[in-house]
């Protein structure tokens, strides 16, 4: 509520309640202006909270191949001394054209159909090898381009999927072994049975046939 006291008995002329409706209108402005800014940074800040207390990470690239977005997950992959040369880098500025090539292909295909998803064995710059599943995915801001990149780790996954084929590949020898270890004994039963037969057939009654 906006309250206007006015010290003469006299009331308002025209232009003082012009003034006043357009001082009220600032105020109703201002007031709109900053319950929008606190919902957007509530907002960022739940944002935020999600991405950094995720264990996957995330990232997001401009149109140059530049990071202009990572969470906490995704910095901590480089040594501390590193960090600062994540967001705004490409972090291939030291690499041949090349191998630059290479490592921003997915990037460009992300960029061209709008999403591309694949595994990776990747050095990460701290020293750690690990598997990931890669989804980047376009999407605009304007007349912007940027691609969100997430990135789940599957190291353990594969590592368990790697053991269960060598154990089903042990198995599979063992069965071999096995069935062969026990279809000699048999054979060589049934060879025997075959030739007592054929030598006292005439012989047999009903009880020993």
């Amino acid at each position: 509520c906006l309250f206007v006291l006015n010290s003469e008995s006299s009331p308002l002329s025209h232009r003082a309640k012009l003034s006043i409706r357009l001082i009220a209108g600032l105020i109703e402005a201002k007031m709109t202006l900053a319950k929008t800014q606190h919902e957007y940074y509530e907002a960022l800040h739940f944002q935020n909270m999600i991405v950094n207390n995720s264990d996957n990470f995330i990232f997001v690239k401009n149109h140059k191949f530049e990071i202009v977005f990572a969470n906490n997950a995704f910095l901590h992959v480089y040594p501390a001394d590193q960090r600062d040369k994540v967001i705004g880098y490409t972090t291939v500025e030291k690499y041949e054209p090349d191998e630059v090539e290479l490592f921003l292909a997915n990037d460009k295909i992300a960029f061209a159909k709008g999403v591309h998803k694949c595994f990776e064995t990747i050095a990460f710059p701290n020293g750690e090898i690990r598997t990931i599943e890669t989804t980047k995915t376009r999407f605009g801001q304007g007349e912007e381009a940027y691609i969100l990149g997430v990135c789940v780790d599957v190291t353990e996954q594969q590592h368990l999927i790697q053991q269960f084929e060598a154990k089903q590949v042990e198995l599979s020898q063992f069965a071999d072994l096995a069935t062969h270890d026990m279809r000699k004994p048999i054979s060589n039963i049934h060879q025997l049975v075959d030739y007592i037969i054929e030598d006292n057939e005439m012989n047999f009654d009903k009880t020993t046939h």
